[in-house]
């Protein structure tokens, strides 16, 4: 079998990539925005409890199983999580405490890293920009290898 040649820039972004995946580098600054936790009206540990959210989350990692981020599917004894996108302490009304909509799927390794900067009283307001450059670099990697 012959070896594929990719054009350089292809190989810089899987190289970037997979850096990022393996956590041994991180997205500029710019694309991600921790905030630390604040104390609201609903305590996250009861929402998460709550029978309506673990249906939602259940929802979720069967409508999409693999990890936004780096597309790990499942385990066979353990699911995915399902991250709030809105963190449930900004939600004082509960309005989308157990909306779908507010859920992204991520392996556990990508739900602590990304979407809470490795403490998990943080948040990445910013998730799903981070998901869509991700996905836009997945992309420019398929369109340079055809």
């Amino acid at each position: 079998m012959e070896a594929k040649e990719y054009p350089l820039i292809t190989c810089h972004l899987l190289a970037a990539l997979a850096l990022v995946l393996l956590g041994c580098a991180s997205l500029p600054s710019e694309h991600y925005d921790f905030v630390e936790g604040r104390q609201g009206a609903v305590s996250a540990s009861s929402a998460h409890n709550r029978s309506d959210v673990r249906r939602a989350k259940r929802t979720q990692t069967d409508m999409e199983p693999y990890c936004a981020i780096c597309g790990k599917p499942p385990s066979k004894i353990r699911r995915n999580d399902a991250h709030h996108t809105l963190p449930v302490s900004y939600d004082p009304l509960e309005l989308y405490v157990a909306d779908v909509d507010n859920l992204e799927t991520l392996c556990r390794s990508c739900h602590f890293r990304w979407g809470h900067a490795g403490n998990w009283s943080r948040y990445n307001v910013n998730l799903i920009e981070c998901i869509d450059k991700v996905d836009e670099a997945r992309e420019r990697i398929e369109r340079n290898t055809r």
